[in-house]
């Protein structure tokens, strides 16, 4: 059983069933991975910064149903004191050997972008994570150094249609209680 960390973007098209328009078809991928990482019985966790980077999009009103569907499907990790400590470690290691350069150049990164990419990465050491899906360009250049990212899966023409996201349940279960 691995453990995983997943990305913000992962979390908006998985659970949430969001997207920009040019990544609609991210959205299929993404509830295939949460079915697939399910049947494999994977440690599945999010960053408490990417937890914050989604709650972000949401207005407040909405924001506890969306917890509440990320709560059944993740396990949010806390960006802590061993967090930080890996942070710090990956920061220095990033500046020192040029990497920071290289992201600011080549992506036009930016410090704040830098620091909560390093949190989200600095959380997946900390918990030993053995991979990280990301489809963040940025963030899959900076760990690669220290995890396996890999791609999203294919899916199988079988599973299709996929079934409905951890979000559309929880909406679907608070109106099944209304109506009681």
């Amino acid at each position: 059983m691995a453990v995983v960390f997943l990305d913000t973007n992962i979390v908006l098209w998985g659970i949430l069933g969001q997207s920009k328009p040019d990544q609609k078809g991210m959205i299929p991928k993404a509830k295939y991975l949460f079915e697939d990482l399910s049947k494999k019985h994977h440690d599945v966790h999010i960053s408490s910064v990417t937890l914050a980077e989604v709650l972000c999009g949401i207005p407040a009103n909405k924001q506890h149903i969306v917890r509440e569907a990320i709560s059944k499907h993740l396990m949010v990790i806390p960006f802590d004191t061993l967090a930080a400590k890996h942070y710090g470690l990956l920061w220095r290691e990033m500046k020192d050997n040029g990497t920071y350069c290289v992201l600011q150049e080549e992506f036009s990164m930016i410090r704040r972008e830098f620091v909560a990419d390093c949190m989200i990465l600095g959380t997946a050491i900390s918990r030993h994570a053995s991979m990280l899906y990301t489809n963040d360009k940025k963030l899959k250049k900076l760990a690669s150094q220290h995890l396996e990212i890999p791609d999203l899966p294919k899916i199988p023409e079988k599973m299709l249609p996929l079934p409905l996201t951890p979000l559309e349940q929880c909406k679907e279960s608070h109106k099944k209680e209304a109506n009681l």
